[in-house]
């Protein structure tokens, strides 16, 4: 059973108390895949990739 927790996405702003942070959006991915998260808190403006295309999160519920 995965563990649950809450988790922050954001590149600059300090992680309120009861979240786990991440500051890219490659470990945000790894807590997606390996925790039952919930709540999550995403950045405004996550970042763009290498083409200059914005990041987006893709959900799938069960």
């Amino acid at each position: 059973m995965k563990q649950k927790i809450n988790l922050y996405v954001d590149d600059l702003r300090d992680c309120p108390n009861e979240f786990q942070i991440t500051r890219t959006v490659e470990q945000a991915k790894y807590y997606l895949e390996n925790f039952n998260i919930g709540i999550l808190s995403l950045d405004h403006d996550l970042g763009v990739d290498e083409e200059g295309d914005y990041f987006f999160f893709r959900t799938r519920t069960s």
